[in-house]
């Protein structure tokens, strides 16, 4: 009922807001989400990442605490310019998108379709004031919408800091996933999709993951739209 209620919304706002495809901007259907030729240009992952880090090359010797990664794209030219345009606040676009062909991936495995809970990994109140939107709620929303797994974004917290994570290294990532804390909640026994549009180094993953593993999680399985492939 929600899906159906944007669309609407969309279809209302394309009167006065042309809509935009939001890797190269160009006008498109209101009921698009990228032009023809941005989708062919997208650089979809097969089987060359880690099925468990999400990552090539593999860093699961890095240690990780989430099961497994499902991932539509590799973070670069086209992809990445969703994912800044998302970011920016310009366009949801990209993240209805993501969050479209993530669901897909889940309907193709029925044992997905049995996990009990969708959770985006949380962004601060200030910054949602200042954007609009969590972009992992977009993409977790539209995801829980499509599957029928239920959503919750009362689960995970983040504290504001004007830093932001994707303009740090990877060592000091890791030093700034303090800021992701967790409610008093229990998890026993649940199986969880964490959704994000971007996995990076894993640190935030694997932050979120630990939380919802010590409240009882069973198990913690990483949606994003892209993950960015790691220097060698």
């Amino acid at each position: 009922m929600r899906w159906e209620k944007t669309l609407i919304s969309r279809f209302i706002l394309d009167l006065f807001y042309p809509n935009r495809c939001p890797c190269c901007d160009c006008f498109i259907n209101w009921k698009d989400n990228l032009c023809e030729y941005c989708m062919d240009k997208l650089e979809i992952i097969n089987q060359e990442i880690c099925s468990k880090c999400g990552k090539i090359p593999c860093v699961c010797d890095n240690g990780i605490s989430f099961d497994k990664v499902y991932a539509c794209y590799y973070y670069a030219e086209t992809a990445a310019e969703g994912i800044i345009s998302l970011k920016k606040g310009n366009n949801l676009n990209y993240g209805n998108h993501i969050g479209e062909q993530l669901a897909r991936l889940l309907k193709e495995n029925e044992d997905l379709l049995k996990l009990d809970l969708v959770v985006p990994v949380p962004m601060s109140k200030k910054k949602i004031r200042q954007r609009g939107y969590n972009q992992a709620e977009v993409i977790a929303r539209i995801i829980s919408d499509k599957t029928g797994i239920p959503y919750s974004n009362k689960i995970l917290t983040r504290k504001h800091t004007d830093i932001e994570q994707h303009s740090l290294s990877a060592e000091d990532r890791k030093m700034n996933i303090s800021q992701y804390d967790i409610n008093e909640v229990d998890l026993s026994d649940m199986r969880i999709l964490l959704c994000d549009d971007v996995l990076t180094t894993g640190s935030t993953a694997k932050r979120c993951s630990d939380l919802l593993k010590a409240r009882g999680a069973k198990t913690v399985i990483v949606l994003v739209g892209t993950t960015t492939k790691l220097k060698i």
